[in-house]
């Protein structure tokens, strides 16, 4: 589902993965096996980031402005409909452009 979203908001949407795997080398192995093309970053050991962001499970997915601020935190995955969430967040903050 997430290649599905990159496929079709590329434009207006940019997806990060993040592991927590130790082997980040494997975990990019698998995302170039099964053709995920965005990024993928690797946490600390300390796990730094999961901790920043508050992870409590795993997945969890983030819809975070390009200001850096939370949209939705958490948001929802590709599965409880994020797709239509996102694109009414992307026709309210055009009609906001074209006032």
């Amino acid at each position: 589902m997430l290649k599905k979203l990159h496929e079709k908001f590329s434009n207006d949407l940019i997806i990060v993965s993040i592991t927590i795997d130790k082997d980040l080398e494997k975990a990019q192995s698998y995302f170039d096996k099964n053709g995920y093309s965005w990024k993928l970053l690797g946490d600390s050991p300390d796990r730094k980031i999961a901790d920043l962001y508050k992870v409590k499970a795993y997945p969890t997915f983030y819809l975070i402005q390009s200001d850096g601020k939370l949209k939705m935190s958490p948001a929802l995955s590709p599965g409880e409909n994020f797709e239509w969430s996102f694109f009414n967040l992307l026709q309210s903050a055009k009609r906001r452009q074209n006032r």
